[in-house]
């Protein structure tokens, strides 16, 4: 069988490589090697080869059948160095100085550091590889997407810093990647980077970074807070076109607030849906998961069904729709205002009227027989902070390690306290218990419901990185950030809005994106992201951000 390569056919290839692949450029039209399928002949017709040279083509070179299937050659750019055949990378600049360490974003194992000098503008460089070659060169269902992880991940072969040199230092390089980062790659996912995080993922603001810069916030005035923890995941999110996937993980709002900051979907998934064995923990036995941001919803769902063991069952439909009136009756007016449109919006696309609830009147109603007596405030006000006695302890070898390496002690971030005592930490993790079993109950009815919870992720006013924070970071127990992690239960982060201001850096009207969070029982992830996915497009919102200063528009 004879195939006969048309302009027409040419041009159609052409056009679909420059919409599909941002590694491709016409530049590579100069020498065309054309493989054929199965055992078909290749002509190319007098009028292709015309056509080729006018877009530059030098040469044409087709593969007989009998060497294509041994030639291993995929679809896509490639360079020719000394008569060799390589793939092409494109280098970009990390302007949002979102990264740690760039890696070569090849199928080589162990993953290797990209070793290229910084740009002429001082800034590392990342290398991409061609989604084209990286698809048709592969049949696994994550060929082609590009993923950035926050690190506090093992990957073997590489450091982990947690953002703290001494801690970089201190240890080799790892011997084994992370069991949820190898089932990326196994799916064929590329990891193009480590990202910077809050040190030792605690929270920290831009002036709070020591050792390494915080990453530049790409939305508003280029001058705000990133955000929480994995910061760098979520500014790279928002600031690269190039970018697919941020890895993040979350305590108490380190995937939440990034997702809120950088105005991009965000999902903490369900308590060990994915696995933290090879992931460096702040509480893990309790709270901690790994977690990813990105742009676009529909992605964020395909993602996440391949990426996590979830109950692909738990997909009966929405029943109840909680409005938790304790935690936005603390949100200022506008943003309030942007959730109730959104939260109208759910109503009328599942035909279910919200429930306005006060958990800490519910709780007054039915305290759980533990509680003693306490309020819900008084019972829960010690317990995000005091979880936190394992941020500490959990750095003791580190801490032993550096010294007997160095003579010295290491420098840890002054918000990671070793006041809390052990008997608090098991004291918190009891009344977290408490409150899953209570709340899970009571509050979303998990016998005979599926409910929702539409919570606000916290108010959103400029927090310029050059001021230090005058805000309370205080663990009291209505903190909207702690109630998915408190009660095992997935959370997507949805942008509905922006919030205007005047930048004092700018001079002029700047926008900050505004994001809520849907809670949903344990176990429904996939079926949260459906519903939500059906209830923007129903009401024409976008499913969809943008990168830059503004996410809409």
């Amino acid at each position: 069988m004879v195939r006969c390569i048309t302009p027409a056919w040419i041009e159609s290839q052409i056009n679909s490589y420059l919409v599909d692949d941002d590694v491709f450029r016409l530049e590579f039209l100069h020498g065309v090697i054309l493989v054929p399928a199965g055992e078909e002949e290749i002509e190319v017709s007098e009028s292709a080869r015309r056509y080729l040279r006018t877009r530059g083509t030098n040469w044409i070179q087709v593969v007989p059948p009998r060497l294509a299937a041994t030639a291993c050659l995929c679809e896509g750019p490639c360079v020719i160095v000394n008569g060799h055949l390589y793939e092409a990378w494109r280098v970009y600049s990390d302007t949002h100085g979102t990264l740690l360490t760039a890696l070569q974003p090849s199928s080589e194992r162990p993953l290797q550091r990209l070793e290229l000098p910084l740009d002429r503008d001082g800034f590392l460089q990342i290398a991409v590889a061609s989604r084209l070659k990286s698809r048709n060169c592969s049949d696994q269902p994550l060929a082609g997407v590009r993923v950035m992880v926050k690190d506090n991940f093992h990957l073997q072969g590489l450091k982990v810093s947690l953002c703290n040199r001494a801690y970089y230092d201190t240890y080799p390089p790892s011997k084994k990647t992370a069991v949820c980062l190898q089932r990326l790659i196994d799916l064929g996912a590329t990891i193009i980077g480590q990202a910077k995080l809050n040190s030792f993922g605690a929270w920290e603001e831009p002036t709070e970074y020591i050792d390494y810069q915080a990453p530049w916030h790409p939305r508003a005035d280029g001058y705000q807070s990133p955000g929480e923890s994995s910061t760098g995941s979520g500014a790279a999110i928002a600031a690269y076109d190039w970018l697919d996937i941020g890895i993040g993980s979350d305590t108490g709002g380190s995937i939440m607030r990034p997702g809120l900051w950088n105005g991009c979907f965000a999902v903490r998934p369900t308590f060990d849906a994915i696995s933290v064995d090879g992931f460096v923990t702040c509480i893990r036995r309790a709270i901690d998961m790994p977690g990813f941001l990105c742009r676009d919803l529909s992605q964020s769902k395909a993602f996440a069904e391949k990426c996590a063991v979830i109950n692909a069952d738990a997909n009966k439909p929405i029943s109840k729709i909680i409005w938790p009136a304790d935690f936005w009756d603390i949100m200022d007016t506008p943003h309030q205002e942007l959730a109730l449109a959104f939260a109208e919006d759910i109503e009328r696309c599942l035909g279910v009227r919200r429930t306005n609830l006060s958990f800490r009147d519910e709780w007054s109603k039915s305290p759980p027989k533990e509680a003693n007596g306490l309020s819900k405030d008084e019972y829960f006000k010690n317990v995000p902070s005091d979880l936190w006695y394992d941020g500490y302890y959990a750095l003791d070898n580190f801490r032993d390690r550096y010294q007997k390496l160095s003579g010295k002690t290491p420098y840890i971030s002054p918000v990671i306290q070793k006041s809390i005592t052990k008997s608090s930490r098991d004291e918190a993790l009891a009344r977290l218990g408490v409150h899953r079993e209570w709340f899970l109950s009571s509050i979303m009815n998990q016998a005979s419901k599926n409910a929702i919870v539409i919570v606000p992720i916290e108010n959103i006013s400029p927090r310029y990185r050059d001021e230090p924070p005058k805000f309370s970071r205080d663990g009291h127990g209505t903190m909207c950030s702690y109630l998915s992690p408190s009660i095992g239960a997935p959370e997507l982060i949805i942008p509905v809005g922006q919030i205007p201001y005047e930048s004092k850096v700018t001079s002029r009207k700047e926008y900050l994106p505004f994001a809520v969070g849907i809670v949903g029982l344990p176990g429904t992830d996939l079926n949260i992201m459906d519903v939500m996915q059906q209830c923007l497009e129903k009401s024409g919102r976008p499913t969809q951000v943008r990168t830059g200063s503004v996410m809409f528009g």
